[in-house]
């Protein structure tokens, strides 16, 4: 009862699979676990669906789905001790422990009460007129504890042999989904995506001819045309079978939500996490098959797009990928049609969130260094071009770095599924500090390898006023700088405050400019 009290995403709301029977028992010693009569066993009693909300039975069905005519569910809402087990009854999981507690405790009375006047009086009290004459009870159920199995067997002064009350349940049903939630996930993930070219796998699920089960590649267009089935392994044409039936994702989710609109059945939905389609899916008592249940898997959706964008985003995303950077710095222009117009930032990104933006100076007409920008990862921003791709946005346009893989320009018009969401996005500057990092890391413990202490090099200084820099001579004797000399004849910058490094101080100004943040490297 503890584990049953401490579950909590079962909620209030729950079926049971109970298989019940009050019979009478002429041979109380053959009486054992699983055999729940001396004639029955739980296989083979009758099957009823009890549905529970809030600790209150509000349906009964059976199997078909058909509500039990004339039960008094009123009269299952009432407080109850064991001897409710003398009606034709059905019983919430609290009620059963209420049952077993009651009926235990009426036993240890009883035999008190005998024990105290004479003892070969028999096993009954005043107020119930019935002896105990067997309690069993299963907890099979590790999850949630629930009592699998009660079988209590008494028997009243008019009985002309012992009566055994049997309730078994094969299975608990934590309706956890519900319509709100599956028009959530049709409504607001997958109709996001605007899919309406698409494929996908579909796979039924039971103990059926390998042609039924076997996977097949579903081939959806304008949403409502399922242009093609062909079976994964041979290639089969499978589009006139008529079992199973293939269906596009919305009318997936018609069938869900019409199930569930039928009654609660015994079921359970998964669906995909990006695109919000139904995954996994088993459903007992669908009454458009012919079978007792469905059970089927959708997967591999795989949206049909602009063929060559796509490749492209693939392609740049697993070369980003391999770089796997997660601290870098970048520039980034942005321009939609709403307000502010223009924003120009730096995005700063480490442990691959974006950690604080700051204003970077780029000419721009609408001052966009005052404006908010919380800003993206350059993850972000690929899923960003894939949402767009997804949805089929019109004029989609991405370029794409050709080291790192980021992309560098992308530009949306207005889509008909997302309005006022067209823009474009241009990245100016990216800095990968920590590819650098490991880069300049690696390439100086190669220098620190050679050993050399003395030798020459030749550097040219640039900046915006020199046209194609200054060369100069760099001499380096036992580690140190021993002379400078300037290469173009001209003395002009001689005595200019310009600063030499040995090779090893060089790799000290890039380690520091890596750590203090440089904008550019």
């Amino acid at each position: 009862r503890n584990r049953w009290n401490l579950i909590q995403d079962v909620g209030g709301l729950y079926g049971l699979r109970v298989r019940s029977a009050t019979a009478e028992s002429h041979n109380i010693g053959t009486v054992t676990i699983p055999i729940i009569t001396t004639t029955t066993t739980t296989s083979e009693l009758p099957i009823n669906i009890v549905l529970v909300e809030n600790d209150e039975i509000y349906d009964i069905q059976n199997t078909f789905g058909n509500e039990i005519p004339g039960y008094d569910y009123e009269r299952d809402r009432t407080n109850l001790d064991w001897t409710a087990i003398f009606e034709e009854r059905h019983f919430t999981i609290l009620q059963l422990f209420d049952i077993l507690a009651s009926v235990n405790r009426h036993r240890f009375e009883s035999r008190h009460s005998a024990s105290s006047t004479n003892a070969d009086a028999p096993t009954a009290t005043t107020t119930t007129a019935a002896a105990i004459l067997s309690i069993q009870a299963s907890f099979d159920d590790l999850q949630y504890g629930i009592p699998t199995m009660v079988q209590i067997i008494y028997q009243r002064p008019n009985d002309d042999a012992p009566i055994t009350f049997t309730h078994a349940i094969d299975r608990l049903l934590p309706y956890s989904i519900t319509i709100g939630e599956i028009e959530a996930q049709e409504e607001n993930v997958w109709s996001c995506m605007g899919m309406v070219n698409y494929n996908y796998v579909f796979e039924y699920m039971c103990f059926c001819d390998p042609d039924i089960t076997e996977p097949r590649v579903v081939q959806i267009r304008n949403e409502t045309v399922i242009q093609s089935v062909e079976t994964v392994t041979t290639g089969r044409n499978a589009i006139d079978d008529t079992f199973p039936v293939v269906r596009t994702i919305v009318d997936t989710f018609q069938l869900l939500k019409q199930a569930l609109q039928d009654g609660p059945h015994d079921y359970s939905i998964s669906f995909d996490p990006i695109y919000g389609n139904p995954t996994s899916v088993e459903i007992v008592q669908v009454y458009d098959v012919t079978e007792d249940s469905l059970n089927f898997v959708i997967r591999d959706v795989t949206p049909i797009r602009d063929t060559e964008l796509q490749t492209n985003l693939t392609n740049a995303r697993k070369l980003w990928e391999t770089f796997g950077l997660d601290k870098y710095r970048y520039a980034i222009t942005e321009r939609c049609f709403c307000e502010p117009p223009t924003i120009a930032k730096w995005v700063n990104v480490e442990g691959y969130q974006v950690v604080g933006t700051e204003n970077v100076d780029l000419p721009c007409p609408d001052d966009p260094t005052t404006q908010q920008y919380d800003g993206m990862t350059i993850d972000e921003i690929f899923d960003f071009v894939q949402f767009h791709i997804n949805i089929q946005t019109t004029d989609l346009v991405a370029e794409f770095d050709a080291t790192y893989g980021y992309p560098f320009e992308v530009s949306t018009l207005q889509s008909d599924v997302v309005p006022d969401e067209g823009k474009s996005l241009t990245i100016n500057r990216f800095v990968p500090y920590s590819f650098l990092e490991d880069q300049v890391r690696q390439q100086r413990e190669e220098w620190t390898r050679q050993d050399v202490q003395s030798y020459s090099y030749v550097i040219i200084y640039t900046c915006e006023c020199l046209h194609g820099g200054i060369p100069f001579e760099v001499t380096v004797v036992d580690g140190a700088i021993a002379s400078t000399k300037q290469l173009n004849g001209n003395d002009e910058f001689t005595n200019a405050p310009i600063e030499f490094y040995t090779i090893e101080g060089l790799f000290e100004q890039i380690e520091k400019s890596i750590m203090e943040e440089a904008d550019k490297i």
